[in-house]
C-alpha cells in the first residue's frame, strides 16, 4: 500500500470513528437531553456521517487509480461535506442554534459536488468512456 493511500486511509478512519462516537453519543448520552427534533437533527447528521466515511474509505484506497486527480477532488469535497453537512447538524442538535441550518446545504452540496467528482473517475476507469476514442455510430448489428 502507497504512502498515499495510507495517509488518505488514515484521514478516513478519523472520519469512521468519529462517525460511530457520534452515533453513540447521540443514541446514549443525548436521548434524554434533546428534543425530538434536535435528536432527528443528530442521526441525520451521524447517518451522513457514517455513510460518507465508507465512500471516503473506498476512494482512499483508489487515490492512486487512472484518474487520481479527479479522485483527490472527490476526497477532499466529500470530507469538506461531512465537516459543513453533519457538523452543522450536530452544532443544530446541541446547542439549538436554528441558524446554523444555512450551513448544512452547502455540506449537502460538497457531497453532491463528491460524487460528481467520483463519476469523472470512472469516466477513465470504464471500457469505452476513456474519451480516447471518437464516437462512432452503432448500426443494427452492434446493438
Amino acid at each position: 500500500m502507497s504512502e498515499k493511500t495510507q495517509h488518505y486511509l488514515k484521514i478516513a478512519a478519523v472520519f469512521g470513528v468519529t462517525g460511530v462516537l457520534a452515533g453513540a453519543f447521540g443514541a446514549h448520552a443525548l436521548k434524554d437531553m434533546l428534543s425530538l427534533q434536535q435528536l432527528e437533527w443528530w442521526k441525520t447528521a451521524a447517518f451522513y456521517h457514517l455513510v460518507h466515511s465508507l465512500l471516503l474509505v473506498g476512494m482512499a484506497l483508489a487515490i492512486n487509480s487512472a484518474n487520481s486527480k479527479w479522485m483527490l477532488r472527490a476526497f477532499i469535497s466529500t470530507a469538506a461535506g461531512i465537516v459543513f453537512f453533519s457538523g452543522s447538524l450536530y452544532l443544530m442538535a446541541l446547542f439549538d442554534l436554528r441558524w446554523i441550518g444555512i450551513i448544512t446545504p452547502i455540506g449537502g452540496l460538497w457531497l453532491v459536488v463528491g460524487w460528481l467528482c467520483l463519476f469523472m473517475v470512472s469516466k477513465n476507469l470504464l471500457p469505452g468512456f476513456d474519451n480516447k476514442e471518437p464516437n462512432k455510430k452503432k448500426g443494427k448489428l452492434d446493438e
